[in-house]
């Protein structure tokens, strides 16, 4: 009885445990119904947004593909092509000049041939159209965004058929960007893009059928060379994930293929182990067949989205516009995900870098070759002199180049303190290192934007835009979504969006945070000045490379012809081939390298003086060898600043104010017009004005939103707001009528 009674009471917590068991699915369900329910509001047109995203991303995947095609082959795209289609036409009119017998016998098979070569000349066209202009679009940011897409849009049933056609495009991309490597033979490994093509591949074999038809149509071959599953294994990839690709795969292909067919010979006896292994546990449990085991939580991908309205926005971020971030762990999990909002920190060369590119230079080396020729040839004041040129040489260049980057890390060093953010319903102040995507920014008047924003709220907003256009006007945003039918929008037109740097002139606004750190538009501009890229000899350099190389042969060529005389007519070996070295040595120009060294760093002083920073000494022939420069006016050839220079009262009495555009309200002043000719002469500033020309100061100081303010950080004056009113609030300032410590204007009698 006592046995029984256990079992029952056993039996009643098992029935507690299923039910809060059920009540939990329940509660998770619902919460995923209304996921569920949110999306399909915020995204009503469904499949065709998706289409138009995948569109936009499989063009940027293939412009990327081409780009790295190009760098790896040295040739431009449309160069080659422009080759291929020469020869083809050329071979055309060959084939055309024949008996017409021959041209009549092959009249059907040119006919089917030229057909066929237009339709890949249009395809390889329409491609390059749909890549074209996107130059910026990195292969890391194309898989970011497809695996947001995959996430987001379409796993979990959320859409239905997708693009046959669509899908076979970004079959073929996925395939290609699978099988990338880097680093040198033999040591080539699978980038980090090839990986996350992998995962992207069996995703959408999972979720789109159409996908899985696209999959079915190639051969098995071709996807084995793709896919590259030995490598992976080599490399250490996820067994199961290996076994998971196979298993998806082959379902696509249907019977008769084996898991042999999918991965090359050389790792069948290596793998069929770990692959039997893995197949046996996914046989026995039927809910482990996707091939990412744990769903991770996946924030969108840093883009401007001027194309989303709010309730897309909101749906996205998952962030209430009206509380914020509210949830401490989320928040963390951003700040890992997305990192800090700070610009990147560029790789400086250390001294010991700069002086070894100085020594490795390929007309250096052949002095150095010069050394060792005549001291050989015992003729050691000549090697004494060689040494000396290839030391000034050494110095001189190495020397400015570490001033030049000294005056470039204060360009490159560019971040904003402090920013307002909206979190768990509050207006806080934090670090703007500390921003997020996903965050709600507020903007008041005289804020630096502390990253790239969407706007969802603008009350008379204008942002100064000069650090990024050029242009000096204040731009008025709105919020409203842009509806776009090309690829790229200009920053001067994207009117719903805030740009990191950037300064508000006027109004109040809020925005969600899109885009932080390096991937602003001012981080793209970070990293350009900051040289990370590949460095590319400047015409100067290519020229005097082919001209030691053309010496070296000269050299070479007199040293043999030197010896082989000089032996075939009697004298010895060992006399004729010093000869001959002293001869070659006497080719090398050693005064060269010198000169052209000692003329750039002359040129370089002289630009320093104007205030002109050139990072590399090589650089400045090629600026000297500029003969057409094209440049607009605005914020360009002039500073974006305002000044007034004449006030006129209402009893036309004339006033000139003197240094108008110098920002600092202590330098300057105003006097009578018919007092002073000159600026430089006049130094009697006017501090007692009739009543027109009293009135009408108070009315620039008092009707004005602009602020003047010394920053001690930087030990400057600085204008905050509109140009136009700093100008005015400047000539205030300057009539010594108003102090520029006046701040509050509040009770002003």
């Amino acid at each position: 009885m006592e046995h029984e009674n256990k079992t029952e009471v056993y039996g009643e917590e098992d029935g507690m445990d299923g039910m809060e068991d059920s009540v939990a699915v329940d509660i998770v369900e619902d919460a995923r119904e209304k996921e569920q329910r949110e999306f399909d509001a915020a995204f009503p047109d469904g499949r065709q947004s998706v289409e138009h995203q995948l569109d936009l991303y499989v063009g940027y995947m293939f412009a990327a593909l081409r780009r790295r095609k190009e760098k790896k082959a040295g040739i431009k795209y449309g160069l080659r092509k422009r080759h291929v289609k020469k020869k083809e036409k050329k071979e055309s009119l060959q084939q055309s000049i024949g008996t017409s017998e021959t041209v009549e016998a092959h009249e059907g098979s040119s006919s089917d041939s030229s057909s066929s070569s237009s339709s890949e000349d249009e395809a390889n066209e329409a491609e390059s159209s749909k890549g074209k202009g996107e130059s910026n679009v990195t292969m890391a940011e194309v898989m970011e965004n497809l695996q947001y897409v995959l996430e987001f849009r379409i796993k979990n049933g959320h859409l239905g058929n997708l693009d046959e056609g669509l899908m076979d495009r970004l079959r073929d991309g996925l395939l290609m960007v699978m099988c990338t490597t880097s680093g040198s033979f033999p040591r080539r490994k699978l980038t980090k893009e090839a990986r996350s093509a992998f995962y992207i591949f069996g995703g959408f074999i999972e979720e789109v059928a159409e996908f899985r038809q696209a999959v079915s149509e190639k051969r098995d071959m071709l996807l084995r060379e793709s896919l590259c599953l030995g490598k992976r294994y080599d490399e250490g990839e996820e067994k199961m994930a290996i076994t998971t690709m196979i298993r998806l795969v082959l379902g696509c292909l249907g019977p008769g293929y084996d898991w042999e067919d999918l991965v090359d010979s050389d790792y069948h006896s290596e793998m069929r182990k770990d692959i039997e292994e893995c197949n046996k546990i996914l046989d026995s449990d039927n809910h482990s067949l996707h091939i990412v085991k744990e769903r991770k939580a996946l924030y969108p991908p840093a883009a401007l989205y001027t194309d989303k309205n709010m309730a897309k926005l909101k749906a996205m971020f998952k962030v209430d516009f009206q509380t914020g971030l509210v949830n401490d762990d989320d928040i963390k999990k951003r700040e890992e995900h997305y990192g800090k909002n700070v610009l990147p920190v560029p790789k400086k060369k250390s001294v010991f870098r700069i002086i070894w590119d100085q020594l490795t230079d390929f007309m250096v080396i052949l002095l150095f070759v010069a050394v060792v020729a005549t001291a050989i040839a015992k003729e050691f004041d000549s090697s004494i002199v060689l040494a000396c040129v290839i030391v000034l040489n050494t110095v001189i260049g190495a020397v400015e180049e570490i001033k030049a980057g000294r005056a470039l890390a204060a360009l490159e060093n560019f971040n904003i303190p402090i920013a307002r953010v909206l979190r768990k319903g509050k207006l806080e102040e934090i670090a703007a290192e500390c921003v997020i995507p996903g965050d709600i920014v507020e903007l008041q008047e005289g804020d630096s934007v502390p990253a790239d924003l969407r706007l969802i709220e603008c009350a008379q907003l204008e942002i100064v835009e000069t650090i990024l256009t050029g242009e000096s006007e204040p731009v008025m945003k709105s919020p409203l979504e842009i509806k776009i039918s090309k690829r790229r929008l200009a920053l001067g037109d994207c009117v719903g969006n805030a740009f990191m740097g950037t300064l508000v002139a006027k109004g109040r606004g809020r925005g969600i945070t899109v885009r932080t750190g390096a991937r602003t538009e001012i981080g793209k501009i970070s990293e350009a000045i900051s040289g990370s890229g590949e460095e590319r000899k400047t015409p100067l350099q290519q020229k005097l490379k082919w001209l030691g190389v053309w010496l070296v042969v000269i050299a070479i060529a007199l040293c043999a012809i030197v010896v082989i005389a000089g032996v075939s007519w009697g004298h010895s070996f060992v006399p004729m081939f010093l000869s001959g070295l002293a001869l070659a040595v006497s080719v090398i120009p050693e005064g060269l390298v010198a000169v052209t060294t000692v003329t750039m760093a002359l040129a370089v002083r002289r630009m320093a003086k104007k205030n002109a920073i050139i990072r590399r000494l090589a650089a400045v022939e090629v600026l000297g060898s500029v003969t057409c420069i094209c440049s607009d006016k605005t914020g360009t050839l002039t500073e974006g600043k305002m000044g007034v220079t004449e006030m006129i009262g209402s009893d036309e009495t004339r006033y000139r104010c003197l240094k108008g555009t110098n920002i600092d309200p202590t330098c300057g002043g105003l006097v009578f017009e018919e007092n002073c000719s000159n600026d430089d002469s006049c130094s009697n500033f006017e501090t007692k004005f009739n009543e027109p020309a009293h009135n009408l100061l108070l009315a620039s100081w008092l009707c004005n939103n602009a602020h003047i303010k010394f920053d001690e950080s930087e030990n400057v004056w600085k204008g905050i707001g509109d140009p136009t009113e700093v100008a005015i609030l400047l000539l205030a300032y300057k009539s010594k009528l108003i102090p520029h410590e006046a701040g509050e204007k509040d009770g002003f009698e």
